[in-house]
């Protein structure tokens, strides 16, 4: 940034490109990842250019774990700098709800609670997904 306070004591200023590098956000799916690491493949194979430096949103529905931390140690890529993590667990909530098990009732009460209507959609969402992640462990 370069600047001036003129006599007014207002200031002027403007943004001064020192070079060709830009920073993008770029989505990336994960619906055809099937484990760690066909996603640490795919964006491995991304083509990049190599005047900008990525932070790379990871979109869609999964199947597996991800730790952008444990990824971004297995990235090859030296212009991505993050890797952010917006993807959701993919579960057959319909399915489950029928279970004999704790994971059956428990996304039953979570699905009551969806149709009392105090809470919205996406916080019963991050429930069941929080809360089907502890009973799987």
């Amino acid at each position: 940034m370069y600047g001036e306070i003129d006599e007014n004591r207002e200031l002027k200023y403007e943004f001064v490109k020192f070079d060709d590098t830009e920073f993008t956000k770029l989505e990336q799916s994960v619906d055809k990842c099937e484990s760690k690491e066909d996603l640490v493949e795919m964006i491995n194979e991304l083509r990049l250019d190599e005047n900008q430096l990525y932070e790379i949103i990871l979109v869609g529905d999964r199947n597996f774990e991800i730790n952008t931390r444990d990824i971004f140690k297995l990235i090859v890529k030296p212009n991505i700098l993050k890797i952010k993590d917006e993807t959701k667990l993919k579960y057959n909530l319909e399915e489950i709800k029928y279970e004999k098990t704790l994971r059956g009732l428990f996304v039953q009460e979570m699905l009551k609670k969806l149709e009392d209507g105090n809470t919205t959609r996406n916080e019963v969402e991050k429930a069941i997904e929080i809360g089907l992640n502890s009973l799987r462990e």
